[in-house]
């Protein structure tokens, strides 16, 4: 048999299949045992033995399983030894050649530790690269009930949102069965698109989210290692559903190696700035230059923000001054407080008309290689034409 790495899949001559298949996760939620049981049984091993060694490098195990009525297919699994501190600071050279041939990948994570569940997404962008393999999220551990930090909804709303497979116990306490995710549904939606924060440490890009999405807000909140995500669903006008997939990056400069693998996968960005704080100001068109020289030829839909309008009396940007620079990026301004609200939801839905309308235009083009915005349906194609034909009838009447 020959591996097949491309979709759709081909079987051999004889109607069998060969799949190789990544195993991705923090060290220490338990790969090494899940692959053991799956090849070996419970247990470990013919020994029965209780605890795997950890892993150096990369281990390899091979199965074969059938799928009804009559077909094969052989699993070539790869465990792989890398933490997510390496995986921070680790060369893709090193780590490319394994996932290009990669059919799919069970993406790992333990039930009773959140950092594991919280740095899932930075394994999804590692592996993912432009051709997606087949993704399964997998919460491990579940027989620690009394120690889990992390529960169904939780994984299984991440799971959804990125449009995984999740596999979780049932809630029983003596089943051994499997249940997938799909029994979590969503709203319809005829748009995704995906929009990242940007911004300095804490100018209160995850306060602004959490407040979105969540409808809280925290006078305290940890700050954001690497990237976070969120998601809401908003209906543009009656009968048009889109789903917001947020990016939440880390403001650190350590970080940003990290961030800047996102903004190429991105339709919309959020640049914030703190108006108490004047050097996060300055910073924003920095931000903006390197989104921008990152992501050409590619386009992205951009929102300034002013954050903390609810401390005035620290003001130390003034409105006008934003929206000079507003204007100068050719973007839109708005001014909000995730401590009282304000402005809040009008600046997020700000932004999602903007990219809808940066969509009908033909100024951003939804493709299959691209995950900045998918489409349920395709766009109104006349709509589309006569959008730019208004534009081109305008630029020649500026001339």
């Amino acid at each position: 048999m020959e591996t097949v790495t491309d979709f759709p899949q081909d079987p051999d001559s004889e109607g069998h299949f060969q799949f190789c298949v990544i195993v991705l996760g923090d060290t220490a939620v338990g790969k090494s045992s899940l692959l053991h049981c799956f090849a070996h049984g419970p247990g470990g091993g013919p020994a029965g033995a209780a605890t795997t060694s950890p892993t150096v490098g990369v281990e390899f195990y091979s199965w074969t399983i059938l799928m009804p009525p009559i077909v094969k297919a052989k699993l070539q699994l790869w465990d792989m030894a890398v933490s997510f501190e390496n995986l921070l600071g680790m060369p893709r050279s090193i780590t490319r050649s394994f996932y290009q041939s990669a059919a799919g990948v069970l993406l790992v994570f333990d039930l009773t530790n959140w950092s594991s569940f919280e740095h899932i997404p930075e394994w999804y962008h590692e592996a993912g690269g432009d051709q997606l393999p087949a993704f399964v999220l997998v919460g491990h551990k579940c027989d620690l009930v009394a120690e889990q930090a992390v529960s169904a909804e939780e994984a299984g709303h991440l799971a959804a949102t990125l449009a995984w497979s999740l596999w979780r116990p049932r809630p029983s306490a003596t089943s051994t069965s499997w249940l997938p995710a799909e029994a979590l549904m969503e709203p319809r939606w005829q748009y995704q698109f995906r929009v990242i924060m940007l911004g300095d440490s804490t100018v209160g890009k995850s306060s602004l989210l959490r407040c979105y999405t969540e409808g809280v807000f925290l006078d305290t909140v940890n700050q954001t290692v690497g990237v976070d995500f969120y998601v809401q669903f908003v209906e543009l006008e009656p009968g048009l559903q889109v789903k917001l997939q947020f990016w939440d990056t880390a403001g650190q400069e350590r970080f940003r190696s990290v961030t800047r693998s996102y903004y190429r996968n991105s339709a919309g960005g959020m640049l914030l700035f703190d108006i108490t704080n004047r050097t996060s100001f300055e910073s924003i068109r920095r931000w903006h230059q390197e989104v921008t020289d990152t992501i050409q030829p590619f386009r992205m839909v951009f929102l300034l923000v002013g954050h903390k309008s609810d401390l005035a009396g620290q003001r130390q940007v003034g409105q006008r001054e934003a929206e000079k620079l507003a204007a100068s990026l050719g973007v839109q301004y708005v001014e909000t407080s995730a401590k009282d609200a304000s402005n809040v939801v009008q600046a997020f839905q700000m932004l999602t008309v903007a990219i809808y309308q940066a969509l009908q235009m033909g100024r951003l083009v939804a493709s299959e290689a691209w995950d900045g915005v998918k489409s349920s349906s395709p766009l109104p194609v006349l709509l589309k034409a006569q959008a730019l034909e208004k534009e081109e009838k305008r630029k020649r009447c500026s001339c």
